[in-house]
């Protein structure tokens, strides 16, 4: 399952402003920056959406080929990759001393990657880039080595991806996408996640995929083309 957008600051912005739908996508910024604030010190809109000025994709995916586990990865294009370091030394201090976890730097292809792990050394988060402009974070399953080591293969190309966001919208702005079977395994097989009632599973099981793509053909309209594809026999 995942979501891209062009520029996080200006989406972080609309949401605030209750511009966009939030029945869909809820989050409401007001009280993610409280939360944020009230567990780690920091400002979140101060101190991390400030840099996050283009694209960004956040995604549920699992940690292996094999489909072993499942984590949260979110990436986002930085203007200024020393503000958005600071930022993150900032908050891996916080989290050390408030939650007392384990802070510690590794190489993965070349590539410094921070992880927060818990006693007794489990890793729970991790924080990189993977290019001199995006930065990911990861929360849950270990994703760090396979978003750094994968394959040139990537989502873009994948079948289902292509059959669900095609599209001929213009000024294409972002994407929403969910893989069902892999989605609804995780539903049923985490306890942390909200179960579906029966008939909602019954339904969903007979969708391959959904996919949004969104597009703004001018400054006050937006437009989306929305594409399920069905199961065949």
């Amino acid at each position: 399952m995942m979501a891209s957008g062009g520029d996080f600051q200006e989406v972080w912005r609309d949401y605030a402003q209750g511009n966009l739908a939030k029945l869909i996508f809820p989050l409401n910024p007001k009280d993610w920056n409280d939360t944020f604030s009230k567990e780690t010190g920091l400002d979140f809109n101060a101190q991390f959406v400030t840099w996050m000025e283009g694209e960004f994709a956040v995604a549920v995916l699992p940690a292996t080929q094999e489909g072993k586990g499942s984590g949260l990865v979110f990436l986002a294009q930085a203007k200024d990759r020393n503000i958005a370091n600071q930022a993150f030394k900032t908050l891996d201090d916080a989290v050390r001393d408030r939650f007392d976890l384990q802070v510690a730097e590794s190489t993965i292809n070349k590539q410094t990657v921070t992880t927060w792990r818990v006693p007794p050394s489990l890793p729970i988060a991790s924080h990189g880039w993977l290019n001199d402009q995006v930065a990911f974070f990861t929360f849950g399953a270990p994703l760090a080595e396979r978003l750094l080591t994968s394959s040139k293969a990537n989502l873009s190309q994948a079948p289902l991806f292509k059959a669900t966001t095609d599209s001929e919208l213009q000024s294409h702005n972002g994407n929403f996408f969910v893989d069902m079977a892999p989605t609804l395994t995780l539903l049923k097989t985490n306890p942390l996640l909200p179960k579906l009632t029966p008939a909602t599973l019954e339904f969903m099981e007979g969708i391959e995929g959904i996919g949004v793509t969104t597009a703004m053909p001018n400054n006050w309209s937006s437009r989306y083309d929305i594409r399920v594809k069905l199961k065949t026999q």
